[in-house]
This record gives C-alpha cells, sequence and structure tokens, in this order.
C-alpha cells in the first residue's frame, strides 16, 4: 500500500499595494487581497509549499486571469455539484487530520490530533454512485462588489505607484440596465 501525507495551506494573504515600512493611514485601511493556496506532499520530504524558485519548477505561481474579465482557469461550482453525492462531514472543524483509503470510496478517517483514535465517516450517500467527472458547471467570478470597488479607489488608491492605479484600483463599474458595465465618476 501506498501512503502519501499531504498538507493544505487556506490561510496565506497577500494585501497589495504592499509596502514593507506600512505608512501610518495605511495601517487601518483594508487595500486588496490575494488568497494564496498551497499542497504539499510530506513523502517529499522537504517543504514544497515554500519553495517558489523558478529552478524547484514546484508551486510556481500562475496567472489565472486579466482585469478585462479574461479568464485563463475557470471557476467551478463545486458545491452545487457535489451536494447530491456526499454528505457533510459533522464538526470538520473540530478535526485537524484526514486519511482516505482508494479501497473504501467514501470514507474519510477523521483525527482531533495526531494520537488520537480514528472516527470513521461515510460521506458518499451511495457508495456504489460516483459524481460524474465530465460536466462541471462553470461559474463566473463574481468580482468586486461597487461598495468595495469604491472604498478601493477612494482610500487605497492613493497608497498605488501611478503605474498600477487603474490595475490595482480602478474607478468602480456599475451595470447598465442592459447589462453592460460603464466607469462611474466617483
Amino acid at each position: 500500500m501506498i501512503r502519501m501525507h499531504y498538507s493544505f495551506d487556506f490561510a496565506q494573504q497577500m494585501h497589495f499595494p504592499s509596502n514593507p515600512l506600512q505608512p501610518g493611514p495605511m495601517y487601518f485601511l483594508t487595500p486588496r487581497k490575494c488568497g494564496l493556496f498551497g499542497v504539499s506532499c510530506e513523502g517529499l520530504q522537504k517543504q514544497v509549499v515554500e519553495n517558489s524558485s523558478p529552478e524547484s519548477r514546484l508551486n510556481i505561481p500562475q496567472l489565472v486571469g486579466l482585469e478585462d474579465g479574461t479568464v485563463f482557469v475557470n471557476m467551478f461550482y463545486w458545491q452545487a455539484h457535489l451536494n447530491p453525492y456526499f454528505r457533510k462531514l459533522p464538526q470538520i472543524k473540530s478535526y485537524q487530520h484526514f486519511s482516505f483509503d482508494a479501497k473504501r470510496l467514501g470514507v474519510v478517517l477523521a483525527r482531533t490530533h495526531s494520537d488520537a483514535e480514528p472516527v470513521s465517516f461515510q460521506l458518499l450517500c451511495d457508495p456504489d454512485v460516483l459524481p460524474p467527472v465530465d460536466c462541471f458547471p462553470a461559474q463566473l467570478a463574481p468580482g468586486l462588489a461597487t461598495d468595495r470597488q469604491t472604498y478601493l479607489y477612494s482610500k487605497i488608491r492613493p497608497f498605488c505607484s501611478d503605474e498600477a492605479q487603474d490595475i490595482t484600483c480602478p474607478a468602480p463599474q456599475s451595470t447598465t440596465q442592459n447589462g453592460t458595465q460603464k466607469r462611474m465618476m466617483v
């Protein structure tokens, strides 16, 4: 049996514009955030998540879209796709360690800590019926709400370099009655 241990790091966020000296007025403001996600396979005996050098070819950041709305990596509405087939793991936040076995489809062994006795959960509603893997419902990125766009434009834009202002904190957009978007005058 092959055993692998993977770590997922959801808690990383990068704020921009970023200034290591943190100017006083910027301290109490909330700039734009970019969520960072990492996966590490401990079987490789090194911190893959933190190794982002081009030579490693591991965990290299990739552009997922452009400011104009062009999307390179589709988002999918996984919850709607998987809800008919899976049950939610009760009290998932109380567990820290999860194990899966390819021979026991839909079963997860969850532990509150590494030395705890595992608790077995059958997550598949019907172990004989698996979700289809060829028809994921694509989802358009919702974009920023108008009030968040206005906040970024009026409060954060002054801290951006001139060349980054229209990318990081452009003027807010509003949607017209026919569904097109136009820049608002702020």
